[in-house]
């Protein structure tokens, strides 16, 4: 019997919290069971679900357990929608062909209507009031437990890329992989997860895999959250168990240097936290070692990607140097530096056409992940950055950029962060600082000094590689409301690059640093 995802679900005690909306509603396991049922029961009415894939508009919370995990007892394959332009949700409708969609988010008619109604595909809005169901537990189980029983799909989800150098691609992930290859991970781990903060997209694979994986899996109770209220959260519900990315560990490390009583509050969660786990992005060592310092928490860095279905290594403390061991998989080196992994939990595939697959692995089963690596002489392997966002400007130094984003990100006014260059004399940091719309033009000015001087003196230390610095501007944009950065803040370069044209000019005689 293949390892599910429903059926370690059904294990979970009926009255157990699953999950906490923002409203502070806390919801059983039984809760969200009933109601999966009573979705899955109009999936199953319309008929065509079994095997197909259901498209997911949702936020973190109840609702997207519930939608979720209707689909699998349906028989479907659920695939939550990432922010996409027309263009791109037209290219993903025509590849995943859905056979219904979900809406839990309560939200106006979006573009997701337009291109529901222009296919005739059936949209299912979804609220707490319109999913109740009727029966009892002990019925609600008995019929999921037929159901799962009945199930034919192998796979778990379809998860989108991030879309950073195009349009994204749809990654398939088979339920045996997740299952097993989150069991790998977590075996890494110093605790069993109880208790998590669920704030980032859904839609990325790093939030599912910390929230509603684990929940399925542990049963793990699942805290709704957003960005703006973590920290709060944070203290309100002490976690053991967190996912963070580099801008909200750079805000914690702020907050909880804080000499008031919300920092104290603050340093004690973090304290409680014995499962911390950077995502996302590179996480600047001096941030982890902070937090480490003042609070007692050690981060953990999982370096993997959509395709590799879980992390495929796991370092155990993020201020030290390198990758760490790796979970589950092979890996080797080409001649260029680029990592190559191998391994039973890799993903599915890519869709062509569902359900037609295009395997994610090249020749002998080897993944290429677009990262360039260092192996040191004691075997340790150090990211260098992305082959695709490696560039050489025009005296010929070839810089990869992501080190340097990691460090400026490291700054509690910085949101965001790219650093450009191709076929410019030096290159040029552009920073996403919504705050700073308010500030005086001096104010923004000393800012950018601070944060060009920071980036100069890490690079004397060793902390950061050359980068050929010549200048950083701070942007008051909310490049989230502009379409530049992917829903987890990675910045989609060629679109800001188009959209700041004007700042990216040097003059060929801008000297460079000694």
């Amino acid at each position: 019997m293949p390892d599910r995802l429903l059926h370690h679900f059904l294990r979970q005690p009926g009255q157990q919290t699953a999950t906490i909306d923002l409203d502070g509603t806390a919801w059983s396991f039984d809760d969200v069971l009933g109601r999966a049922l009573t979705i899955a029961r109009r999936l199953r009415v319309r008929g065509g679900t079994a095997g197909r894939v259901v498209l997911l508009r949702s936020e973190p919370g109840p609702l997207f357990g519930v939608a979720d995990l209707a689909v699998l007892v349906a028989g479907g394959v659920p695939a939550v929608l990432p922010d996409l332009t027309h263009e791109q949700l037209t290219a993903v409708w025509r590849v995943v062909d859905p056979s219904a969609v979900i809406d839990t988010t309560g939200q106006d008619r979006s573009l997701l209507d337009d291109e529901a109604s222009r296919t005739g595909t059936v949209l299912h809005r979804v609220d707490e009031a319109n999913c109740r169901p009727a029966g009892t537990p002990v019925e609600w189980r008995a019929v999921a437990r037929r159901w799962a029983e009945a199930r034919r799909e192998p796979a778990a989800t379809v998860v989108f890329t991030s879309g950073t150098t195009g349009a994204p691609r749809a990654v398939v992930l088979n339920e045996t992989a997740l299952v097993r290859g989150v069991r790998a991970w977590t075996a890494q781990w110093t605790a069993r997860p109880t208790r998590t903060l669920s704030y980032l997209p859904i839609s990325h694979i790093a939030q599912r895999l910390m929230g509603h994986t684990l929940m399925c899996l542990y049963g793990t109770t699942v805290v709704a959250s957003t960005p703006g209220r973590a920290a709060d959260d944070l203290v309100a519900y002490r976690p053991d168990t967190l996912l963070g990315v580099p801008h909200l560990w750079a805000r914690l490390a702020s907050a909880s240097a804080q000499n008031d009583e919300a920092g104290q509050l603050l340093c004690a969660a973090l304290a409680g936290v014995t499962t911390a786990v950077n995502g996302a992005a590179a996480l600047d060592r001096a941030v982890a070692a902070e937090l480490q310092r003042r609070t007692g928490i050690r981060i953990a860095d999982a370096y993997g990607a959509t395709e590799t279905t879980v992390p495929a290594f796991h370092q155990p403390d993020a201020a030290l140097l390198g990758l760490g061991r790796p979970v589950g998989v092979q890996h080797r080196l080409t001649d260029e530096g680029e990592l190559l992994l191998r391994g039973p939990n890799l993903a599915a595939g890519y869709v062509d056409r569902w359900p037609r697959l295009r395997p994610v692995t090249g020749r002998h089963g080897w993944l290429p992940t677009g990262d360039l690596i260092r192996a040191a002489d004691d075997g340790t392997l150090h990211p260098v950055g992305r082959r695709a966002s490696a560039f050489k400007t025009s005296r010929g130094e070839m810089i990869s950029p992501e080190p340097v984003e990691a460090h400026l990100l490291t700054h509690p006014a910085v949101i965001a962060a790219c650093l450009l260059g191709h076929s410019l004399p030096r290159a040029v940091a552009l920073v996403c600082a919504p705050d700073t719309a308010t500030w005086i033009p001096a104010h923004v000015a000393a800012l950018q000094r601070e944060l060009h001087d920071s980036a100069e003196a890490a690079r004397r230390r060793g902390d950061v590689p050359w980068s050929d610095l010549a200048a950083v501007h701070v942007l008051p944009d909310s490049w989230a409301d502009l379409g530049l950065v992917t829903s987890t803040g990675k910045p989609r370069r060629r679109e800001i690059h188009n959209h700041y044209r004007h700042l990216l000019t040097l003059p060929e005689s801008a000297h460079a640093p000694a």
